[in-house]
């Protein structure tokens, strides 16, 4: 499956809430290319030329669906039923 996904530098000295992402993106886009999520990161992974890690970053967001998509594992804390 593919959709369009944005990923973007949050700004450690101010607070960027989510709604005011996508109006920053509204403001800068056409429609038909709005990102279905925005995700917020500290930091971008650099390669050793100091560009973007993109494959690294699309990994780590492929890994972070698929852990928010799976359903949640029942631990017992050591209780037997």
């Amino acid at each position: 499956m593919s959709f369009n996904l944005a990923v973007m530098l949050r700004e450690s000295s101010r607070s960027f809430p989510d709604k005011d992402a996508r109006s920053w993106v509204k403001a800068r886009i056409a429609a038909y290319k709005y990102p279905h999520e925005i995700h917020l990161v500290d930091a971008l992974p650099n390669g050793p030329a100091g560009k973007i890690g993109k494959q690294t970053l699309r990994v780590s967001m492929r890994a972070a669906a698929e852990a928010a998509s799976s359903p949640p594992t029942q631990e017992t804390h050591g209780r037997t039923s």
